[in-house]
């Protein structure tokens, strides 16, 4: 849930550099939001889900999910805490992402008439990465939606399979006593598939995320930062020299004013 807010985040970082010609200093100063929106909805949702035991273990993975109790009540949560706001989330990046790339066709336009081709060069360029992105997030984010709807959809059915389906003996021994019974599990839950896409199309959403973080200039910042450290700690400490910085800084100031009564009765002086 947390990369789905994400995901709204940049696409809204997006839309406001695009769309609404923001700087980057404008966008750093709310990143503070994006941050509090994104770490917080996540965290009470799952207070929600734990306080009213709304979760159960998931049979393909070992995993707690949300869903809990009969058929129409995990149905319930499972479309409340899950489903919907997946969707939401989802058709709300993908419609800032669009409206970002309306301004920025109209920016190419205008730089088209200018004949900047340097300035439209790398605009191209970046329209690509965020279109190359955006595709393989909503991509696999469709999919975790589709299989989530899928679920809930044949949830009653298959429970109602569980409950109903006869048990059909799987052995015989000659004394008409069975050695095992067939409940038919595997008609009481979701396909494997299903499961193992919904799983695939997760990691495969992270893993376009990855490929967005590790970019060149990832790496010379941190490059950089490791350097900037390592000059840091090799570099000893002169503690005499910070405890003289008041002291320097009290004789900068009176060298100043010095200057400044200086100036003032040269003035007086030529009038």
């Amino acid at each position: 849930m947390a990369a789905s807010l994400w995901w709204v985040a940049l696409a809204a970082s997006f839309y406001l550099a695009a769309g609404r010609k923001w700087s980057r200093e404008a966008i750093t100063d709310v990143s503070g939001y994006f941050h509090v929106v994104a770490w917080t909805v996540p965290a009470i949702k799952t207070t929600a889900v734990l306080a009213l035991r709304r979760f159960t273990a998931d049979e393909l993975t070992g995993l707690c999910h949300v869903g809990s109790g009969d058929e129409d009540e995990a149905t319930r949560t499972l479309i409340g805490f899950v489903l919907v706001p997946l969707v939401v989330y989802l058709l709300v990046g993908i419609s800032l992402v669009a409206a970002g790339f309306v301004a920025m066709f109209r920016i190419r336009h205008d730089l088209l008439e200018a004949s900047a081709l340097v300035g439209m060069r790398q605009l191209e360029k970046l329209m690509l990465k965020v279109g190359a992105f955006a595709v393989l997030y909503t991509v696999p984010a469709t999919c975790v939606v589709a299989c989530w709807f899928y679920e809930a959809l044949y949830a009653r059915r298959w429970r109602f399979a569980s409950l109903h389906m006869p048990c059909s003996p799987v052995g015989l021994l000659s004394g008409e006593v069975e050695l095992d019974w067939d409940c038919r599990l595997a008609v009481s839950m979701a396909p494997k598939a299903v499961g193992a896409l919904r799983v695939l199309a997760s990691l495969v959403a992270g893993a376009s995320t990855f490929i967005w973080v590790c970019s060149r200039k990832t790496f010379r910042s941190w490059r950089r930062l490791c350097s900037v450290h390592a000059r840091k700690s090799a570099t000893p400490r002169d503690r005499s020299a910070s405890r003289d910085l008041p002291a320097r800084r009290a004789a900068s100031r009176d060298v100043r004013l010095a200057m400044y009564r200086r100036r003032d009765d040269v003035t007086r002086r030529l009038t």
